[in-house]
Formats: structure tokens, sequence, C-alpha cells
């Protein structure tokens, strides 16, 4: 029988952070290698939530789930994978919450060059796959309560990028980051 391992948390916030992203022929194309990896792993409940988002995402066509992402990430207001924007919107008070993120990504060794905002989730889980534990516990523990707020929303709207959250929330709590929302 085969023995199951544990996946570092660095591993699976990547993982997170790709599929959060727009669907793209890569991502598509690189489903059945990230199911490889998933399949190895120790933890049931992360496992059932990554399987159950393959499973969804893999009944739909590509341009469906161009679509889906565009309604859910580009124009739900409660699902906005932008963290600071559900608390100061589009406030000038949100540019000093932007040069906090990047001033801690900085600190913490990470660049930011990639075109997005510093909030933007998949980038703040991608730093959080590089920085030391206690730098993304506290980056995270701070907006806990937002991504909480994405999940909440991506419920309601009966997506299957719910999985995707389930999955963070899982790691988080894994990783000790807890906090009530």
């Amino acid at each position: 029988m085969l023995r199951k391992k544990a996946i570092k948390a660095d591993t699976v916030y990547s993982i997170i952070s790709y599929l959060l992203q727009y669907p793209s022929k890569e991502i598509t194309s690189s489903i059945a290698i990230i199911k490889e990896t998933i399949g190895d792993m120790e933890h049931p409940q992360l496992y059932m939530h990554f399987s159950s988002f393959f499973h969804w995402v893999t009944d739909m066509t590509e341009a469906q789930w161009e679509d889906h992402y565009i309604q859910m990430f580009d124009f739900g207001k409660k699902t906005n994978l932008y963290i600071s924007y559900d608390l100061k919107g589009e406030d000038k008070e949100r540019g000093t919450v932007l040069l906090n993120m990047k001033q801690a990504y900085q600190a913490g060794g990470f660049k930011v060059d990639c075109g997005e905002l510093p909030d933007y989730l998949p980038m703040m889980l991608e730093f959080c796959a590089h920085a030391a534990p206690e730098d993304r516990k506290k980056l995270i523990e701070t907006y806990f309560p937002q991504i909480k707020g994405i999940r909440e929303g991506l419920v309601e709207a009966q997506s299957g990028y719910t999985f995707i959250l389930d999955a963070l929330l899982v790691t988080l709590e894994n990783d000790g980051i807890r906090r009530a929302a």
C-alpha cells in the first residue's frame, strides 16, 4: 500500500493561489499535475476540497469556466479577490492599506512585480508560500474576515470556487492561523 505524505503548507498556498487566477490553457493543462500532487496528500479534508473543485471544473467548457470566473471575481461585490476593496472600496485610504501590504511583502523578501495590486488574494497566497510562518500569520490574520467573507459570497452564489476557499481555510487552520470572523 502506498503511503500518503504530508504536503507542506507552502505548496498548498501555491496551488490555491494558482487555482484562483484567471482560467487559462496553462491552468487547464496543469490540472493533471495538481491532481497527482494532491493525490498524495495525507490530509483527507484538503484532498476532498480539491477533488470536489476539480470535479466541478471538469464538468464545464473552458468558456464556461472563464465566464464563471468573471462573474464571481470581476463582477462579484462579495467575491472580489482584492481583499482591501471590501474594507475601503475606492476610498483613498485603500492606498495606505496597499502600501502597507507592499512593504510587508518587501520586508519578507517577496517582490511585487506582476502587475497586480498587493491585496490580490492569489498574490497574498504566493507571499504566504514564500514567507516565514510568522510573517504570513500576521498578514492573513489581519484580513481573515475578508477571506471568510469571500467564501460566504461563493457559497451564496453556489460556486465551485467555494471548495478552493474551504481548502484555504483548512490550510490556514493547519498552519496555526485562526481568527474568528
